[in-house]
């Protein structure tokens, strides 16, 4: 039966009032930010994207961006101010919550002189009243290193041994030996280690036994920025070892005369052992006839 709202009593009237009154607590939204990592250089500012979904008003939220755990604090910004004191040292003065964007729920982060620590996840976090939402960005730093150098370190067998070099890298960079076909050569050593700021130094090593191929080239590369670096050199044909022209008649000669030692021993030997089957054949006639002889004589 239905119940008309003239029945009812005021007290219950004004509950039923109050219950269909629209809701004035947290607002439900979700927090997006961008789905590929953001790539930022070492040394600059980079802007951290964060925002609202539905699009609304955050001035009036908690927005927390923090690493790993929540107590890491990077930014805090609460009742319309700046927490400056909850960072951790390692962000003092290098972070700004862009507040242009509250009014349509973007809650976008800048960060200035971008250091090597500052790689990896950042949640970007906003509260309102009891309901809260989170996103995770992912920062990838990256640094292009020094120009790359080139040094002979010497012979090496019948080759010349090069080694390029170059520090300033981050992340890890990749170095290769081509040569002027662009095809990879081996590397003969391979080495890579990290300075007090978290930069790479590598260090690669090619042996060149090939007069025909004399120019080559060193790349080093960054594969967050798809980038790199290249040099080249050119060994001039004076460098790679030579064999002396006097240790190669020396070589020639000596051969020879083991050949001729060979050979006279090999005809000393067939003399001789024609010379002993002689002598032995005489032997053998010479006994043959005294036999002969001894039996005539016993005959008379």
């Amino acid at each position: 039966m239905a119940v008309s709202p003239s029945s009812l009593p005021i007290w219950a009237l004004s509950l039923l009032i109050l219950f269909q009154m629209p809701s004035q607590g947290s607002a439900k939204f979700t927090v997006k930010g961008p789905d590929e990592p953001v790539v930022a250089m070492l040394g600059a500012e980079v802007e951290l994207p964060c925002h609202l979904d539905p699009q609304m008003k955050a001035e009036h939220m908690e927005v927390r961006w923090y690493r790993d755990d929540v107590s890491n604090v990077v930014h805090l910004y609460r009742e319309g101010k700046d927490l400056d004191e909850e960072q951790i040292p390692e962000y003092a003065g290098r972070t700004e919550l862009l507040k242009e964007g509250l009014t349509d729920g973007t809650v976008t982060l800048r960060l200035h002189n971008v250091l090597i620590l500052d790689d990896g996840n950042y949640v970007c976090y906003v509260q309102d009243g009891e309901f809260y939402e989170q996103a995770i960005i992912h920062l990838s730093v990256t640094a292009l290193g020094s120009q790359l150098q080139i040094r002979m370190a010497g012979q090496e067998g019948d080759g010349i041994r090069l080694v390029c070099s170059s520090s300033g890298w981050f992340p890890e960079p990749r170095l290769r030996w081509t040569d002027h076909r662009g095809q990879e050569r081996p590397l003969m050593a391979e080495s890579q280690s990290r300075d007090r700021a978290g930069l790479f130094r590598t260090e690669g090593s090619l042996l060149v036994t090939d007069r025909s191929t004399s120019t080559v080239f060193c790349s080093v590369w960054n594969p967050v920025l798809d980038q790199g670096k290249v040099t080249e050199v050119s060994i001039a044909e004076s460098f790679f070892p030579r064999v002396s022209p006097v240790l190669v008649a020396l070589a020639v000669i000596l051969s020879l005369l083991g050949l001729l030692l060979i050979g006279t021993t090999y005809i000393i030997w067939v003399q001789r052992r024609e010379k002993n089957k002689l002598v032995s054949e005489h032997r053998e006639q010479t006994d043959y006839l005294k036999g002969r002889l001894d039996r005539f004589y016993l005959s008379y």
